[in-house]
């Protein structure tokens, strides 16, 4: 998502101490923290110390051929723990830990904040199509609304167990265990294609895979 200059300026081992104490029980090493710390400063716009929701269009831009604002808004929401608009450098460093861990839970609390748009610990059938919607733009605008519709009620369908129409975090996690279509998705990866795929009329609509 960037490269790093040498001139960047590092981290001094009292702040490393620090930030270690602050993200509670994420394990991550000195040098993680450090290496992390030099790809957030890469990120920043000049002058500034704090990243915006500018930074992460600007990054994703870099790496997806689509359109990719909606998306970026929806990821610098979940990195942007305090809503105050902006990610700081502690932020990111948990945002970018817990995206990509490999505890189930952690990443599924996470994915689970992403989806759910408006922040009222629930996530609705309509912010769930949102944020698919969304991803799907990242690699063509040659979809239809049927794609993120189909897979939104195949998931509601197991997931809301007490057909309430939402769902909360844990009928997420516990759905997101069974079939990992969801989380996938977010990640953007190979297997989420292939998924997506199968509901299209237009198979070759994710061939940048």
């Amino acid at each position: 998502m960037g490269s790093c200059s040498s001139g960047i300026k590092r981290l001094k081992p009292k702040t490393i101490l620090e930030l270690s104490h602050q993200i509670g029980d994420i394990k991550v090493t000195d040098s993680e923290i450090q290496e992390w710390y030099e790809s957030f400063r890469s990120y920043l716009a000049p002058g500034r110390s704090v990243l915006t929701v500018d930074d992460f269009h600007r990054v994703f831009s870099q790496i997806f051929r689509g359109d990719t604002r909606t998306y970026s808004q929806h990821v610098f929401r979940s990195f942007d723990v305090n809503r105050d608009g902006r990610v700081d450098f502690k932020e990111f460093l948990i945002g970018l830990y817990v995206s990509g861990c490999n505890d189930i839970r952690k990443k599924l609390s996470w994915a689970f904040r992403v989806y759910d748009v408006d922040g009222n610990g629930k996530i609705s059938r309509e912010e769930m199509t949102c944020v698919i919607s969304a991803i799907l733009r990242l690699f063509s605008q040659r979809y239809t609304q049927v794609i993120p519709a189909l897979l939104v009620d195949n998931f509601f369908e197991t997931a809301d167990t007490n057909q309430d129409g939402f769902l909360d975090l844990e009928e997420f996690i516990e759905a997101c265990q069974k079939t990992s279509v969801l989380a996938d998705i977010l990640q953007c990866d190979a297997s989420a294609s292939k998924i997506i795929t199968t509901f299209s009329s237009e198979p070759d609509f994710v061939k940048c895979f």
